[in-house]
């Protein structure tokens, strides 16, 4: 029997055995990555969930049970930079982010203890939308 390697090498690849590989090699990353994923503890909703709400209890412990309030949230205004309304409401858990420069949107989240929130949407670093569930 021929050692593979030596039947690899002696032999050119066609162009029907190359688009095998391609596709082979297509079929196999996204799988290799999920797998990798699952290995590494990285893949896990539940784990992306605790971490979240780790980081809410963080910031919620760090407000001195001060918390958010309706008259704060009120006080936030459109066109406000991110550091003018953590001044007004504190230190807020950025949720995600998109764009580059002055496309790039950000959102935050703001929690109580009972709940209630206050989320913020920002584009180029001033506030677009603002809404809130629960304060008082």
């Amino acid at each position: 029997m021929v050692d593979f390697c030596q039947a690899m090498t002696t032999k050119p690849l066609t162009k029907t055995g190359l688009i095998r590989l391609g596709v082979a090699i297509a079929i196999a990353l996204p799988f290799a990555w999920i797998f990798q994923g699952f290995l590494d503890g990285n893949f896990s909703e539940a784990q992306a969930r605790r971490d979240h709400n780790e980081a809410l209890s963080q910031l919620i412990k760090s407000s001195g049970g001060s918390g958010i309030t309706l008259d704060r949230y009120n006080q936030v205004q459109s066109g406000m930079s991110i550091a003018k309304v953590e001044t007004v409401v504190g230190e807020g858990l950025e949720m995600s982010r998109s764009g580059v420069d002055r496309a790039l949107t950000v959102s935050y989240e703001w929690q109580n203890a009972d709940g209630s929130t206050m989320n913020a949407m920002f584009q180029g670093n001033k506030l677009v939308t603002k809404a809130q569930a629960g304060l008082k």
